[in-house]
């Protein structure tokens, strides 16, 4: 058998081709990896934004749902300070009709009447001896404007509320000014169940401040602390 014997020139171009075969993997190799990383980022950007897109859906259904009860609330003060009952401003005639009211919707905590000077009768302590003439929500009803409170420290249960007020006019048609401020006022609770009940992935959470930019409803309840204090 005859072998032929390989040639330094025939050694050269076998190496040359081994180091182009080498280059082309390593370069194949580097724009696969390249071009998955760049499809990594694509799917994780369009994932972030669908979860960006979700969080706000779900938040947004949390303040629907807050501001709708809210509105229904309001609505019910509303019609209740307009019923000859509590335009009476007599509580021996109010309170049981209030109480009953207080136990037929289930939604409210308690039902406040008060007088120009800011002294009240309410439906868990009936006549208190302290005084609201300087409670925002107050001031606003005594100028005709019907408004949901920041939350406060109730001055005769001492329990963190909101008040739903709104004047209440005389019958007589002469009358353009409230001749007291009627309240429903509801237990912070509720929305604060609300906005605890909004999930949208792990490690995040909701919170709601109130008109001063503090938490009112927060997980950490260090943080939470929107309530006014007397």
């Amino acid at each position: 058998m005859i072998r032929a014997n390989s040639s330094p020139s025939d050694a050269k171009m076998h190496s040359s081709r081994n180091l182009l075969i080498r280059f082309i993997i390593g370069g194949t190799t580097l724009i696969v990896s390249i071009s998955a990383y760049f499809s990594y980022e694509a799917a994780r950007k369009i994932t972030l934004e669908e979860l960006r897109g979700r969080a706000f859906l779900e938040v947004q259904r949390g303040v629907d749902e807050i501001e709708e009860w809210l509105h229904v609330r309001k609505v019910e003060v509303q019609t209740l300070a307009h019923t000859s009952t509590v335009r009476s401003l007599d509580w021996s005639v109010a309170k049981p009709y209030l109480k009953s009211e207080v136990d037929r919707i289930n939604e409210f905590f308690v039902f406040q009447t008060a007088t120009l000077d800011g002294s009240y009768f309410n439906t868990k302590v009936g006549r208190s001896n302290k005084n609201i003439k300087d409670r925002d929500y107050f001031q606003k009803a005594l100028a005709g404007k019907s408004n949901v409170s920041d939350p406060f420290i109730s001055r005769s249960t001492g329990i963190s509320l909101i008040a739903i007020a709104t004047p209440i006019w005389s019958n007589s048609s002469k009358s353009r000014s409230p001749i007291g401020v009627f309240n429903g006022n509801v237990k912070v609770d509720h929305i604060a169940k609300v906005v605890n009940s909004l999930r949208y992935g792990k490690n995040s959470y909701a919170f709601a401040l109130n008109s001063q930019g503090e938490a009112i409803a927060h997980p950490d309840s260090v943080i939470d602390h929107g309530a006014i204090a007397d």
